[in-house]
């Protein structure tokens, strides 16, 4: 016998809740008055190289996701997120460093919040994968990165982690 808790989320949604739930969660889901708006990845990618951090997470052996903000650049189906010795940390040998070694994988969020008008809600999710980019790719996406952060015109990269962007997703509340 399945679980009422197996399957696709919505599908778990409507029958932990039955259709007066679904019809509140789905206008819930819409927004005020507007519609599900799922970002074509033209305009995803847009607001992502736009937002001035994301959140980086990686798989911890043990403990699931380990989640961090992150400074990045977008360029050409990549993303580049520095380990900069800028921002004070107990150690530049890092728990995602560790984390990417056994697991390529990563996801990179950006959103948009507004607490005052939810209609001006969005976010993008960056499907990655750990890939050492080419030289001249690396060095471009490097040059990105301090153009795009002052802090980072002058200072010494640690390491500039770098990702083939895999999948593209977003929504926005309008």
């Amino acid at each position: 016998m399945a679980s009422r808790l197996s399957g696709h989320p919505w599908d778990v949604a409507r029958r932990a809740m039955g259709d007066w739930g679904t019809r509140h969660l789905s206008a819930v889901l819409r927004g005020i008055g507007g519609a599900l708006v799922h970002l074509k990845i033209d305009e995803a990618l847009r607001r992502a190289t736009g937002a001035d951090h994301g959140i980086l997470a990686t798989l911890n052996a043990s403990r699931g996701a380990d989640l961090v903000p992150a400074c990045f650049v977008i360029d050409d189906g990549w993303v580049a997120i520095p380990i900069d010795s800028v921002k004070p940390k107990g150690s530049t040998a890092l728990g995602r460093v560790r984390n990417l070694a056994r697991d390529p994988r990563a996801t990179l969020l950006v959103e948009q919040w507004d607490a005052a008008d939810w209609s001006r809600l969005w976010w993008v999710r960056l499907l990655l994968i750990r890939v050492e980019a080419p030289v001249n790719l690396g060095s471009r996406l490097e040059a990105g990165l301090r153009a795009r952060y002052p802090q980072y015109a002058s200072a010494r990269f640690v390491e500039v982690l770098t990702f083939r962007i895999d999948h593209v997703g977003g929504w926005s509340a309008s």
